[in-house]
């Protein structure tokens, strides 16, 4: 059995950077034609730096979740269902290997 290898990148903390820098890994991924998924667990709508990626490479895919814009009470979107449903898709994501790259934007 070939041993599976893989970085895990986690940003965490107050304030503006975590999404930009996971957006910057996925440039760099796609800059070497490598496949890309984004899942936004808060976000819904349109972004600029979500929109640049869809232009720049049809090796990116984006799923978004939630409202339009950014959700705090975590309680009101867990009784949805809707955040462990898209685990489980993500889950699935991985399992299957599609992706080079699988960002989850505002899981933790």
């Amino acid at each position: 059995m070939q041993e599976e290898k893989g970085i895990t990148h986690i940003y965490t903390g107050c304030g503006k950077g975590k999404t930009t820098a996971a957006i910057g890994q996925a440039l760099r991924f796609l800059g070497w034609r490598k496949k890309v998924l984004i899942v936004q667990f808060l976000k819904k709508g349109e972004f600029g730096e979500m929109n640049s990626l869809k232009v720049f490479s049809p090796n990116f895919t984006l799923i978004q979740s939630g409202p339009p814009e950014f959700v705090e009470d975590w309680d009101e979107l867990k009784s949805t269902g809707i955040i462990k449903d898209l685990f489980e898709d993500v889950k699935n994501f991985v399992s299957e290997g599609e992706y080079d790259l699988i960002v989850l934007d505002e899981l933790i």
